[in-house]
């Protein structure tokens, strides 16, 4: 007791989610580009997060984001977790989350950002450490790619927001 981080949400196989502190909020970006070369594919950025539990390293593809610091706002938490895992500051972004999931279990908030990097955006091409765990560099994959293998909650939010944007495409 009396620590004065807060740490993220560890979920173990079978156990419930674990919370230190307060429950934090988590927040992310969710960056759409074209395809370089198939201009009728979206692409969506992500990273490699390794982790290493008990002494074997996890591997989830994720979108750039985290854990917010106390009393961080959530557009805070995801200014700053964005550049820290991407490397540089979205060039525009909703300042209101595109989608939001209250989850009961940790009792804390998932925020999702949509946002935007411009073409010369100078992106993080080389792994980083964040606490004891790896970051890849950020990179572009096709959206039902991602859809198929985004770390579980991650891969729920991707899908709300490609529903929230088609459904705001369609309105006359």
């Amino acid at each position: 007791m009396g620590e004065d981080i807060t740490e993220c949400y560890t979920h173990k196989k079978g156990g419930p989610m674990v919370v230190r502190n307060e429950a934090p909020h988590f927040c992310a970006g969710v960056v759409f580009r074209k395809h370089p070369e198939y201009l009728d594919r979206d692409q969506v950025l992500v990273i490699n997060y390794t982790e290493t539990h008990h002494g074997r390293n996890c591997r989830q593809i994720k979108l750039p984001g985290g854990c917010a610091k106390p009393g961080e706002s959530p557009e805070e938490t995801f200014l700053r977790e964005f550049e820290a895992e991407v490397g540089c500051r979205p060039s525009t972004y909703v300042r209101e989350p595109i989608w939001e999931d209250e989850v009961k279990v940790g009792q804390h908030t998932r925020y999702f950002f949509w946002a935007q990097l411009d073409s010369l955006a100078t992106m993080r091409v080389d792994e980083t450490l964040d606490g004891k765990d790896f970051l890849s560099p950020p990179y572009w994959l096709e959206v039902g790619v991602a859809l198929s293998t985004l770390f579980y909650s991650h891969r729920q939010a991707l899908e709300e927001v490609v529903s929230i944007l088609e459904a705001r495409l369609a309105l006359p």
